[in-house]
């Protein structure tokens, strides 16, 4: 190989051009240089455009390598047996502690994806995984892609696959090619296993469409890789519809079981039948996973109805008014124009018998009343929300003490698909609330009592809106504010200072609750409330004076106590004299729901207690079509809120604020309605006596109800991890419905929504493929584009991908195994390979790698331009140059002749002058600016006696030399001349004396 080459050869056309031009100009730009130095210059200049035109055209030189580095990619998906992989693990221990010392190595695992643990380096090869990857499938073309990407250059590389063979994403064979034509060697060691009995469910098929009560059948598929018995059980929402006991024989098994889905509590929707199969002898099956699967199907019927009611069990004096009314009004209530209304089923349910949110899907609309967020749950809260948004669920929210902000809702699923915001914004009258927190760090809460109390203290700040106040004090001996009254608005701040807390000394709870009444006393919050927490007991000096000064400055006060029993009666006597409640716990992690559940006391703040008169602000509103005069009765409260930018609010409060009272919008492909008053004795008491109460509340559920359509038909299904769509439209006289915009919506079963559009793939059927990588049930609602924004009715169904496709490979791949090793140029490593094969360098050229030297051409062109510019710029002397050189050389050499060439020149000069002393005079006595007198005094000076040359004064400035050579070298003109001016001067300093 050609040891040069250029990253960009393009450049390279300059040098037809630059240097004779350079060459041309030149001439006539240093005419006026020597010779030499022009010829000198001008190469300097072609020197300096050549590098740099090479500079630019990026030189690379070529560099071979001895070198090798390996990557062991290993499969981790679940086809692989755990024993399997626990000789996998070993048997890489063995090679990777083979590792010559200046060799690299690194470690990719994979399964549907692919992750680097760690990159090849001579760094010792540590198998702790540290990395989690997704199991439920095998992608080798990703993880070969990924070390392809990851090898270092310059080095022979080489990649060891372990791997049973059974790929079921992407194909790995073209990415084992295109390694090889990169030089990259791919070897394979085989992870070999085999399932001799195995059975698995393949499909479980029913009508798509059912009713309540009638019979139908499903169809199971059930594959066996022998003779077996086994017991199928199918099941619908935890009640066994059938268990029988069957023969399975060797390959597919046709499986035919007659249903029937009946009972009060059977309501239209899509219903799920799970079928499991269980081998009687345990022998015969070896992976669990693949032994169940899921049907679906659309019951038909009456849409329902389920109203979750908070009051329930609350008050004896309760009376569900509107139960009632629905009740009474389903049936009769003209909606539609046409007179009659369809049928509705009503569930009704308390607080603590909320059906599961797999359960909630057969209910085409939703009723949430005065119900706190504690009793739905997260998980079941985010079921409703995706409900909602992907299959067209109505819902409504009905105001009270528990719900809305007050009872939580805030930043949570129900919230995003309701039309109002819990939390206020931009009013005018904004209500505040104020908590202090006094939190026991004395030495018995150290530990996890302190670490969940400091996380019950974080949890109820959360609560706070930013118009709340908040405070904090630990104590022990003394009272310690951790965070002095102020709003909760700067929540990483109050986090940081909350999580900073440190245990201490004793206990004195007395000193704590005085703090924190002084600190609430002077706030202007129309709510003041304290949590109390401790875990022993304390001195109750001044406790009564203090609880009744609370009392008169309307602070609540409750406690909790927490370890043992022993001491609380104390905390007990607090809360009763604060007007609180007392909680007892053992379990410290329980206190953050309580901590939570005392803060949503602050937020009573939100409810305004006034009577008025609702405002219609859109008389035309539908909501408001079945309110006789448009008039409606008067409210006693409701729970303030703000409505989204998107909702429509035709009723609001008659405040400054105008808040809305009742708001509805359309969330996806559903509809969502808020009413923030009651609908009971405490703020709708005349409402319930009203004569269109009624109508009102039966025209609110039907135009929000869930429709299903009688012109669409759902077909879906499941292939490895593609999902298949397919409507059949048909009008009600059987003819097709061609050109629709059909949308399908698919929830996960991670409840994440997907939407795409469906092409018309024939006369009347419209397909459309989503992605299933997931285990789970998908749920599916198609809906026509051009209903959508009137909220008219959709299709709904479901299709399940049970277990992943790793379930269904029963042994490894060796025909796969053997034409990866043939693509890659690799060999297939039995077990009996010593450990260091890993490392051969066989069949692996020495590796070229192409380094850039464009910065070693730049360097040289840097020192040439200084060159070029001093052969232009300066004159050199070079009889001087060469005298100094002679000089430094002599000096070198450190022999006789070596002397200073500086001494001699003088020496020699001093000698000249003395030589022409006698034969010249001095040039300035032929000038007339020398007067005669002057001469006169030189002359008598001379004849100065030597005692008076010897005075001190003069005594400086001559000095007799024994040597007569020095002598006559003082005595040149110049010298001379100054010695006689100054014995003039000292002979007249003498005479004045």
């Amino acid at each position: 190989m050609w040891p040069m080459r250029f990253g960009q050869p393009e450049w390279l056309m300059l040098l037809f051009v630059l240097p004779p031009a350079v060459w041309w100009m030149g001439r006539r730009s240093l005419a006026g240089l020597s010779r030499v130095r022009r010829s000198c210059a001008l190469w300097l200049r072609i020197i300096l455009v050549v590098l740099l035109v090479a500079s630019l055209a990026r030189p690379q030189w070529n560099r071979s390598s001895d070198a090798l580095s390996v990557y062991f990619v290993v499969d981790l998906s679940k086809s692989i047996p755990p024993d399997n992989l626990r000789k996998v693990n070993a048997r890489l221990m063995d090679i990777v502690e083979k590792k010559p010392r200046r060799d690299m190595a690194g470690l990719i695992y994979f399964g549907a994806n692919a992750i680097c643990e760690q990159p090849p380096s001579e760094l010792p090869l540590s198998l702790d995984r540290q990395v989690v990857v997704d199991r439920n499938g095998t992608d080798i073309a990703e993880a070969l892609r990924l070390a392809s990407f990851t090898f270092p250059e310059g080095v022979r590389k080489r990649v060891v696959l372990v791997t049973d063979g059974n790929q079921n994403s992407s194909d790995a064979m073209g990415e084992i090619e295109r390694l090889r034509a990169a030089g990259i060697q791919v070897d394979v060691i085989p992870v070999e296993y085999d399932y001799k009995n195995e059975i698995m469910v393949e499909k479980a098929v029913m009508p798509d469409q059912i009713r309540a009560g009638s019979p139908f059948m499903l169809h199971v598929l059930v594959l066996s890789t022998g003779e077996a018995n086994a017991i199928v059980t199918v099941q619908h929402g935890g009640e066994f519809l059938d268990q029988s006991k069957v023969h399975l024989s060797e390959g597919a098994n046709h499986l035919s079981f007659p249903l029937v889905l009946a009972g009060k509590e059977m309501v239209a929707g899509v219903k799920t039948l799970k079928v499991s199969v269980t081998p009687v002898d345990v022998a015969d099956d070896q992976i669990d996973d693949n032994n169940s699967t899921y049907a679906f199907a659309l019951m038909t019927g009456p849409p329902s109805i389920l109203y979750i009611d908070g009051n329930l069990g609350a008050n004896d004096g309760y009376r569900p008014f509107l139960h009632e009314a629905l009740l009474k009004k389903l049936r009769l209530a003209k909606y539609g124009g046409d007179g009659k209304a369809p049928e509705v089923t009503l569930k009704v349910c308390g607080a603590y018998d909320i059906p599961a949110e797999q359960e909630l899907v057969s209910y085409s609309c939703i009723i949430i009343d005065n119900l706190a967020a504690e009793y739905l749950g997260g998980p079941r809260m985010e079921r409703i929300r995706s409900l909602v948004n992907a299959l067209g669920t109505g819902l409504v929210m009905i105001g009270g003490e528990n719900s809305f902000g007050v009872g939580n809702y805030r930043n949570t699923p129900v919230e995003e698909a309701l039309p109002v915001d819990m939390d206020l914004k931009n009013k005018k009258i904004m209500p505040s609330g104020a908590l202090i927190l006094v939190i026991d760090r004395s030495g018995s809460m150290e530990g996890e009592k302190l670490a969940q109390a400091k996380a019950a203290a974080w949890a109820a700040a959360e609560v706070l809106s930013e118009y709340d106040y908040l405070g904090v004090i630990a104590f022990d001996g003394q009272p310690e504010w951790i965070i002095k009254p102020v709003l909760a608005k700067n929540r990483s701040w109050i986090r940081s200072k909350i999580k900073a807390v440190g245990s201490g000394g004793g206990t004195e709870i007395v000193s704590a609750l005085r703090e924190a009444h002084k600190g609430l006393a002077p706030l202007t919050a129309s709510l003041k409330h304290v949590i109390l927490l401790s875990d022993g007991q304390s001195s109750d000096q001044g406790l009564e004076e203090l609880m009744s000064n609370m009392a008169r400055d309307k602070i609540t006060v409750s406690t909790v106590g927490i370890g043992e029993k022993d001491g609380q009666f104390f905390m007990q006597e607090i809360a009763n004299k604060g007007s609180g409640r007392f909680y007892f716990v053992k379990d410290p992690k329980k206190l953050p729901r309580i901590f939570i559940k005392e803060s949503l006391f602050v937020k009573r703040t939100l409810l305004f207690e006034d009577a008025f008169i609702p405002e219609v602000s859109n008389g035309r509103d539908e909501f408001l079509a079945d309110i006789h005069g448009g008039k409606v009765p008067t409210l006693y409260g409701y729970v303030a809120t703000t409505a989204k930018p998107d909702a429509d609010v035709p009723l609001v409060s008659t405040n400054e604020n105008h808040d809305p009272i009742l708001a509805h919008w359309r969330y996806g492909l559903g509809r969502s309605v808020a009413f923030t008053s009651d609908v009971k004795n405490r703020w709708g008491k005349d409402w319930i006596g009203w004569s269109g109460f009624s109508d009102f509340w039966s025209g609110l559920v039907y135009r929000i109800l869930r429709q299903e359509p009688a012109n669409l038909r759902l077909i879906s299904s499941v292939n490895g991890d593609e999902g298949k769509i397919m409507v059949h439209a048909i009008n009600d006289h059987g003819d097709p419905l061609s050109f629709l915009e059909l949308e399908a919506t698919v929830t996960t079963p991670e409840l994440k929504v997907e939407r795409l559009q469906l092409r018309q793939t024939g006369v009347c059927t419209y397909e459309g493929e989503f992605k299933a990588q997931e285990t789970g049930r998908y749920e599916i609602a198609v809906v026509e584009g051009g209903n959508r924004a009137r909220g008219n009715s959709a299709v709904y169904g479901g299709v399940a991908k049970p277990f992943s496709v790793e379930s269904t490979d029963f042994s490894a791949n060796d025909g796969m195994l053997s034409r990866f090793v043939q693509a890659g140029g690799g060999e297939l490593f039995s077990d009996n390979e010593p450990g260091d094969y890993a490392y051969r360098r066989k069949g692996l050229l020495p590796a070229d790698h192409f380094r850039d030297c464009w910065t070693i051409l730049l360097a040289l062109f840097c020192v040439l331009f200084v060159l070029d510019v001093c052969v232009r710029r300066v004159m050199i002397d070079f009889s001087e140059v060469g005298g100094f050189v002679r000089k430094r050389y002599l000096a070198w050499r450190g022999d006789g002749k070596g002397e200073d060439e500086m001494v001699r020149r003088l020496t020699e000069a001093k000698k000249r002058a003395i030589s022409e002393r006698g034969r010249k005079k001095p040039a300035f006595l032929d000038k007339g600016d020398f007067s005669a007198s002057a001469a006169v005094k030189i002359t008598e000076t001379e004849k100065l006696s030597s005692d008076s040359i010897k005075n001190d004064n003069v005594a400086p400035f001559a000095e007799a030399s024994s040597d007569p050579d020095d002598e006559q070298s003082s005595n040149t003109f110049t010298s001379r001349l100054l010695n006689a001016k100054r014995r003039v001067e000292n002979s007249e300093n003498q005479k004045s004396r």
